[in-house]
């Protein structure tokens, strides 16, 4: 009996982990809409990236809400993800190289869609592979922003650098979660709740770390 009061509670501590973790995203809106006049064209990206991903929490919850399947809003958003994420750091490095690795990567991961599409994932509904590739992708184009600062110490207060608290969450998400996204096929099949326990734990630090960034880069 206390076995099935113990998987009731831990189930309730999931569904609440999943519902802070979707109105977390509304933080970083708030705020970001406040200082968007006094951001960097590189934060009034990120901007607009978490007001599109608020968007697409919203609609992903009703359609759940209701039963209807909305896998396909899921994979267009991880693109637009990506998309942004690559756009930030193209704006944010001061390396032609590193530049020119965010170009080969945003070709890489079209390219490696496609053929995963056709050749591998077809039938898979999360799309585990590229899920994994942009994982690697986005945690290489992290450490080379910290290459750049480590050659370059230009900045006498990390702490205070709006682009270091990104990269930095950036970097444990997408660390965090690189394990799940491996995995996901398993995880899904099990029905596992650690899995969105971890994936909400995560997503709701780097809200926090999304209004951080836009609270740092605001210019007073």
């Amino acid at each position: 009996m206390w076995k099935c009061e113990f998987a009731k509670q831990l189930g309730n501590v999931s569904n609440n982990l999943h519902v802070i973790s979707a109105f977390s995203i509304v933080a970083p809106i708030l705020v970001g809409a406040i200082y968007f006049k006094s951001l960097s064209f590189a934060l009034r990206i990120l901007f607009v990236y978490v007001a599109v991903t608020g968007i697409f929490e919203l609609i992903t919850g009703i359609m759940f809400a209701y039963g209807v399947n909305n896998m396909v809003l899921f994979h267009t958003y991880f693109y637009i993800e990506f998309l942004a994420i690559s756009a930030i750091f193209f704006f944010s490095y001061d390396s032609v190289f590193w530049r020119g690795i965010v170009g080969v990567f945003l070709v890489s991961f079209l390219a490696f869609s496609l053929i995963d599409y056709f050749y591998f994932d077809a039938w898979d509904p999360f799309k585990a592979n590229e899920r994994y590739a942009e994982g690697l992708m986005v945690i290489i184009m992290c450490a080379g922003y910290y290459i750049s600062l480590l050659r370059r110490p230009i900045h006498r207060y990390l702490e205070r650098q709006p682009m270091f608290w990104l990269t930095s969450g950036w970097l444990i998400y997408f660390a965090g979660t690189l394990y799940l996204f491996l995995f996901s096929k398993e995880l899904l099949e099990m029905d596992s709740f650690h899995f969105w326990q971890i994936h909400a734990i995560l997503n709701i630090g780097l809200n926090v770390i999304y209004v951080v960034s836009f609270v740092m880069g605001r210019r007073l």
